[in-house]
């Protein structure tokens, strides 16, 4: 993974073996290069949605896209979404992390701006709501 991971809450795994620990639940990590979604439990079951996603690249637990430009971001909310419900269904989880993300991608496409503040770290690009 980068070395600039912003992550959001986090679940505990146990192997068999005895080893535990924490990990994200799901997190991004900006590059000049790129953008890495990471979304435990991976992509596996998810190459519907892929398919309508766009211009990306899947690692173990990862998604890498060039520009977010390159994808829909209402697919990509989705996949994010199932990540975090299968995580919190089948793991421990300590997390703030919303269950519903709500946010109108089109308006910034057609206005070619973002929301002020502008990014999830800071809680103003989106809109939260729990069901």
């Amino acid at each position: 993974m980068g070395a600039s991971i912003v992550s959001f809450g986090s679940y505990r795994y146990r192997y068999d073996t005895g080893r535990e620990g924490n990990f994200l639940l799901t997190g991004f990590s900006p590059t000049k290069a790129n953008t890495t979604v990471y979304a435990m439990p991976g992509y596996q079951d998810l190459s519907e949605e892929l398919a309508k996603l766009g211009k990306h690249k899947i690692g173990a637990g990862c998604l890498s896209i060039n520009k977010l430009a390159d994808v829909d971001l209402d697919v990509l909310e989705r996949i994010v979404a199932y990540g975090v419900e299968h995580m919190r269904a089948n793991f421990e989880t300590a997390d703030s992390f919303p269950t519903t993300i709500r946010h109108d991608h089109r308006a910034d496409r057609e206005t070619g701006q973002r929301s002020r503040g502008g990014s999830l770290a800071s809680g103003n690009h989106f809109s939260t709501a729990t069901s």
